[in-house]
């Protein structure tokens, strides 16, 4: 694997429970996104469930975060979530 050259793709729909008042997906949901994507790629790119990924005693938080949004997102919609390894360090990963 090439870092930053290899993407790893998921494709989720917008649900009824993910928009707000103003009709388009609550900011917060981008997050939750973000993780749906991470439980698929985890199982399906690197051949390891979370299931086996804690249980070898590793980890995924947030250190940073930024969203910029390019336009909403309304009910029924398709995106496709794309993640890569960034960086790789003596005890983590950037992704």
């Amino acid at each position: 694997m090439t870092l930053g050259r290899t993407k790893f793709e998921t494709e989720l729909q917008v649900r009824p429970d993910d928009i707000d008042m103003n009709q388009h997906v609550h900011g917060s949901r981008y997050f939750d996104y973000v993780l749906a994507a991470r439980y698929d790629q985890m199982e399906r790119c690197y051949k390891m469930s979370m299931e086996e990924f804690i249980k070898a005693g590793f980890g995924w938080f947030i250190r940073t975060a930024h969203v910029e949004y390019k336009r909403p997102l309304r009910l029924g919609e398709r995106m496709t979530i794309r993640t890569w390894v960034e960086e790789i360090f003596k005890d983590g990963v950037r992704v």
